[in-house]
Order: C-alpha cells, then sequence, then structure tokens
C-alpha cells in the first residue's frame, strides 16, 4: 500500500515493514501531512489479522526519523494548528502504542524528538550501532519539551531521574550508550537486523517496576522535584528558559503513571510554544536550517586538508577535521607544539567517540608533515601561524607556488583584512578567510571572510568547508575584526573601565552572565589571552594608554590569564576562582555599559554591511560571541526593546562616560528599515 510520505507492504513471514519516505526533503520530519497518513495506516494495520508484527523504518538513507516538523508546526502564528498538531500527535502515538501485535522501531540515524517519541510509543526499539546514529530528544533546546508522550514513556522505562538528566539537557546518545540506558532495547550491526527482529515476538509488557512506582509517590516526587530543581536553577534561569522548570513542575504536580501525565504534557508544551523564547530558539533552528541548503552539492567535498601551524587554533583546526571524516596533514617544524596538538585531538577524540577502533581511524588520519609535503595534494590549505601578516604572506607566497592550481588557499587571520595580504597571489580570487574561535571543538561559528577580489567559486568552497566540518559558516566582509571580535572588541574594553572604575571583576562577570551571556568578559579576556588581547586591541586602533598600562604589567609579571593559570583570576584545574561576593546594586551599571557597548557596536558593523542582513547579525552574535539564544540575537534583542529604548540609554551614557557611547549613525538606518518592515 501506497501513500505520498509513507508506504507499507506484507512480507512472506507476515511482517508488516511501514517505511517513512517524505517526500519532499532529503530527511524525515513529521509534518501534518505525514502524521495523518501514519494514522490511516494505523487504521489499516488495526483491522488487519493476518500480520504477525509491525517494524516501522525509513527508506531515507540520513536517518529515522529527525522530529517533528518544527518550521511548520511552531514557526507559524497559527496557534490552534499547533494545538492541533500535538494533540493529534499523543492521539496517534496512543493508537499505535494499544496496536493488538508486536510493534518494532528499526532506527538508523538521526532519532530525534517525535521520531524518538514515535519509536517509543512501539514496543521495541532497535537501532543500528553506526557512528550516524543519535537517539534523544532536545526540544528543550528549542524552549520545548516533548509533546508526544516522550516524557512519560521514557519515565515508565528508566528512572525519572535519569530521564531528567537527559531531556533537561538535550542529550543525545549512540546506539550502544541508548541501549545501555534502557531507552532502546538493542544495539547491533545491520547484518543482525533479521535476527533482532525475529526474536521480538511479543507485545511488550508496559508493567513499571516498583521502584519506579516509588518514584511516583506524591512526597517523594516532591522531593526528587526540589532537588532537579535546585540543580537546574544553577545553571539558567526560569525568566529566561521556562521549558525544564514547567516539565519539573508538571511531573511534580501529576507524576508519571496516570493518563493525567499525558494530557499535562500536552497543556505543557501548548504553552511553551507562545513563548517569546521559543518563539527565538525556534527562529535560531530556522536560521541553521537555512544555511544547510546553502550547501553547493555540486561541489566536491574536502578530502584532504593541510594545515600550516599546529598551536591551539592551528592544530585544533587539524583535529577537528581528522574527527569529523577528513584525511588532514599538519605541518609545524615545532615538534613539541604538534605533540601537544596530537594529545588535544586524541583527547576530543575520545571524547566524542566510544570504541577504540573509531579512535585510531579518527588519529590515522591527521598526519604530522613537518615539511609540508601535503601542499602540493590538497584540495584545501590553511594557514593558521600567528597574526604576523609578514609571516602570513611569506608562508602563502610559498603555498601558491606549490598548491595545486584548484586548491582553496585559506587564512585562519582572526583580525587582518584580506586586501593587506592578497597582492602576494597571482590569482587573488582563490584566497579566502576562514576564521575559527578558540576552542574550536566548541565554538559553531566560523567567518567566511570574502576579500574584494575573493571571487564567488572560492566563497562556495569554504562554506561547504565549513558545513562538511558541522559548523555554522557566516560569511562577512574583509574588514578590520572582522564581525565577532569588532563587537566584542568593546564590551571587553568596557569591562576594563568598569574595573578601572572600581567594579570588582566578579561583579563585572555577573552583569553579563544575569543578562544571559555564557561567560562574563573579564573571564573571557583571561580565556582569550591577555597577551592576545593587548595585540588585538593595537591591530584594531583601540588602544587606550592607561588601559594598554594593565594589560602589560600583568602580561610581564607572566599573568597571561587561563593559560597561565593567573590573570584578572586565579585558575585551578581550569576553573576561575571567583568570589561569591558581589555588588548587587552595581549590576544594573555594570549590564547597561557593557550591553549598550555591545549592541551600538553591532548596529554599527550592520550599518557598514559587514554582513549581508540583521538574520545573518543575529547568528553571529548567537553562535560568535554566545549572545543569549533565548532573546533571539543581538539585533532580534534591539527590535524587541525599541530602538527609541537604546538611543536613549547611549545618550545617557555619552554624557556620563564620553563620546565612547555616542550613538553611530547606523541607528537612524536600521530604524528607517524597521518601519519599513513594519
Amino acid at each position: 500500500m501506497y501513500y505520498e510520505h509513507w508506504q507499507w507492504h506484507q512480507d512472506e513471514k507476515d511482517w508488516c515493514w511501514v517505511e517513512f519516505d517524505r517526500k519532499d526533503k532529503s530527511a524525515n520530519a513529521i509534518n501534518l501531512d505525514a502524521l495523518l497518513e501514519f494514522e490511516s495506516i494505523i487504521g489499516e494495520l488495526e483491522q488487519n489479522k493476518s500480520l504477525k508484527k509491525v517494524i516501522i523504518c525509513s527508506k531515507k538513507r540520513s536517518g529515522f526519523i529527525a522530529g517533528a516538523d518544527i518550521l511548520e508546526i511552531f514557526s507559524n502564528k497559527n496557534i490552534e494548528q499547533t494545538e492541533f498538531m500535538i494533540k493529534k500527535g499523543q492521539e496517534v502515538f496512543h493508537r499505535l502504542e494499544k496496536l493488538p501485535l508486536p510493534t518494532i522501531a528499526l532506527i538508523h540515524g538521526f532519532c530525534l524528538g517525535g521520531g524518538f517519541e514515535l519509536a517509543l510509543a512501539c514496543d521495541w526499539r532497535i537501532a543500528i550501532d553506526t557512528p550516524k546514529t543519535k537517539i534523544g530528544l532536545p526540544e528543550v533546546k528549542l524552549g520545548l519539551q516533548p509533546g508526544w508522550g516522550g516524557s512519560v514513556r521514557s519515565m515508565r522505562l528508566i528512572s525519572p531521574l535519569k530521564v531528567f538528566d537527559y531531556i533537561l539537557t538535550g542529550k543525545l546518545f549512540s546506539a550502544k550508550k541508548a541501549k545501555k540506558l534502557g531507552i532502546i532495547d538493542a544495539a547491533i550491526p545491520e547484518r543482525l537486523v533479521h535476527a533482532a527482529i525475529e526474536s521480538f515476538n511479543k507485545k511488550r509488557s508496559r508493567a513499571v517496576s516498583w521502584s519506579n512506582r516509588l518514584m511516583n509517590f506524591a512526597p517523594i516526587r516532591s522531593l526528587i522535584s526540589s532537588f532537579v530543581l535546585k540543580n537546574v536553577s544553577k545553571k539558567v534561569e526560569k525568566e529566561h528558559y521556562p521549558a525544564p522548570f514547567a516539565m519539573i513542575e508538571n511531573w511534580k504536580h501529576v507524576g508519571h503513571l496516570s493518563q493525567a501525565a499525558f494530557e499535562e504534557e500536552t497543556r505543557s508544551i501548548i504553552e511553551l510554544s507562545k513563548n517569546s523564547t521559543t518563539r527565538n530558539l525556534v527562529a535560531i533552528f530556522k536560521m541553521q536550517d537555512q544555511a544547510k541548503k546553502r550547501l553547493d552539492h555540486n561541489l566536491p567535498n574536502v578530502k584532504h586538508l593541510h594545515v600550516i601551524g599546529g598551536g591551539v587554533m592551528g592544530g585544533d583546526i587539524a583535529g577537528w577535521a581528522a574527527l569529523k571524516g577528513i584525511r588532514v596533514t599538519l605541518q609545524d617544524l615545532n615538534l613539541k607544539t604538534v605533540q601537544q596538538a596530537l594529545k588535544r585531538s586524541l583527547k576530543l577524540t575520545c571524547k566524542q567517540l566510544d570504541a577504540d577502533y573509531k579512535i585510531n581511524e579518527v588519529m590515522d588520519r591527521l598526519v604530522v608533515d613537518p615539511k609540508g609535503y601535503g601542499i602540493a595534494q590538497a584540495d584545501m590549505i590553511i594557514e593558521a601561524v600567528n597574526e604576523n601578516i609578514d609571516l602570513k604572506r611569506t608562508i602563502l607566497k610559498t603555498v601558491q607556488d606549490t598548491a595545486r592550481p584548484d586548491a582553496l588557499i585559506a587564512t585562519n587571520t582572526s583580525t587582518i583584512p584580506l586586501e593587506k595580504i592578497d597582492d602576494i597571489f597571482e590569482e587573488p580570487g582563490r584566497f579566502i578567510g576562514v576564521h575559527f574561535f578558540n576552542p574550536v571543538s566548541q565554538m559553531p561559528l566560523v567567518e567566511i571572510v570574502v576579500g574584494e577580489n575573493t571571487n564567488e567559486q572560492s566563497v562556495h568552497q569554504a562554506i561547504q568547508f565549513v558545513q562538511q566540518i558541522d559548523k555554522f559558516p557566516l560569511e562577512v566582509k574583509s574588514t578590520p575584526g572582522f564581525l565577532v571580535n569588532r563587537i566584542l572588541l568593546p564590551y571587553m574594553l568596557e569591562a576594563l573601565k568598569l574595573h578601572q572604575d572600581g567594579h570588582s571583576q566578579e561583579t563585572i562577570d555577573q552583569a553579563a552572565l544575569k543578562f544571559g551571556m555564557p561567560m562574563g568578559p573579564i573571564e573571557l579576556a583571561d580565556t582569550v589571552g591577555l597577551d592576545v588581547c593587548l595585540a588585538a586591541f593595537s591591530s584594531l586602533n583601540a588602544k587606550d594608554d592607561t588601559l594598554s598600562a594593565i594589560l602589560q604589567k600583568k602580561i610581564q609579571d607572566g599573568h597571561l590569564g587561563k593559560k597561565s593559570q593567573q590573570g584578572f583570576y586565579t585558575y585551578k584545574n581550569g576553573k576561575a576562582q571567583r568570589s561569591a561576593h558581589y555588588d548587587k546594586v552595581a549590576l544594573s551599571t555594570c549590564e547597561d555599559r557593557l550591553i549598550m557597548c555591545l549592541c551600538n557596536e553591532a548596529v554599527s558593523a550592520w550599518s557598514d554591511s559587514v554582513v549581508g542582513s540583521i538574520e545573518e547579525m543575529n547568528a553571529g552574535s548567537i553562535f560568535g560571541f554566545g549572545f543569549p539564544p533565548f532573546r533571539g540575537g543581538i539585533m532580534q534583542y534591539i527590535q524587541d526593546q525599541g530602538i527609541e529604548h537604546f538611543t536613549e540609554k547611549l545618550k545617557i551614557l555619552e554624557q556620563k562616560h564620553g563620546l565612547r557611547f555616542t550613538a553611530h549613525e547606523g541607528w537612524n538606518r536600521l530604524a528607517t528599515q524597521v518601519t519599513t518592515v513594519d
């Protein structure tokens, strides 16, 4: 039997194979049409008495089901349609659970969100053990919670404490880890699939263990909820991210064993879908989705990458690319530096992968190449040495003479415009900037720096490479500091001025954390390195004699920041040793000065067309320097608060603290554009 998005057939063993193949997508996601078709199929299966079992699987190579179609369900303003979809999903999955014959979810690749909720409604879950298999309920990352029974059914399978741990953090699991946790029943190689299916011949008993029942007892729920709430409150604020708190409160009130638990889940996700946090996080999801669509499938992937410079940035770029399946040659004459890079790569790989042979494969792809033999064979060469123009020019001239004529040549410069380098090239069009951020493994953004002479082909190649290694590419104009460093510079300078004015580093950082930033600006300076900060201030002509003297004194004393265990903070085991005391009265003052600097420079950069759109500015702020995602990005925050609000505050700050708070002329242009759009 064939449908638009599904098909099912009965084989010679009377097994029913229900296959999902979303017609209009490269990956399966459940939209309303697909859900209604699935409901029709369940209706047919309820009537078919000849079947022995049902296997639900995907025909897509990309995976099982990547979840619900978020952009269809949650990015529209039709609340009634959102409510209908959520309630219909609950209803359909209840019918799936009650089918009178054994149901098996056969999982490969991604099985996320609504896709895993479908699998949880089946009696049994079999996952094919490959590196691409990822299983979980990451709805919290969109300001939501599971809405199709995922939290309730998970809690009936395993301890609610374990469920909170993985749902409230949005964790994804490999097949083996999901099996160990208890949320799937088998993690096997593909060759054993039929044998595994053969072994599941009965309906699963839905009875829960005595310990699980005990946890559902109201007084115990109250104790556990208080414990979980306390831990969550240390990481996020309810005002900023309400979803985790809503899920905990729901469980505290109704538990997980009654029908009311499903009803509460439905009510809760509908309420969360109306929240501004969800609106903003879904908008970010849309940005990521649109970025993926820029992939040019006619361009070949990078198979061989050559990285010059084995320091922290170059070594970590090389290690990350090897982890993502690319053969990498790493060039540096300092073997000690290279050894440290290999150690970091091994540590990262062991953290990411759970099998020795997979780890060995990654490390085999990372080849030490001190004399640079790999340049001649590489599809792409990245220069990642220190921010020294003369050194970069010398190296890149050698690269040009050796590299293949079709190879992309890139620099990882963080501040230097390409025009100060590209005159050495006979074909400057093939030269581009790919600016990674530290730490490479954690920072999602890579700036694609486009010079005046960079050709379109090089831009497409760079974007494709960045997406190939699972990073977010942002095209930026080749101007000093590009986007992220340009915006961060006034923010960090203002933090140092606040410190100079007598505010403690703890107070300054707490003001930023309270606003929602992932790290305070003083700790950020320590993390970047005070020597690097001073060099960046100088290169971007933002030198302040008093502040420079403060930084120079610390550098002379060997206090370089986190890397030397001492900067503004002292560090132990990589953690800043900060005082628990800060000036609560001064938090508002510090926040105003910090955030106004950040927003004023963002509007300046947007007005100078460093990026192509407001949406790209939002993406750059979130993925580049951690502007609070729940606020939707820096330009969304400005629009939500109102442009007049900012210009008035800037006037007051300018009168108090000087010309650095003068509102950039870009505010007028922004006001005109926003009014036009409205």
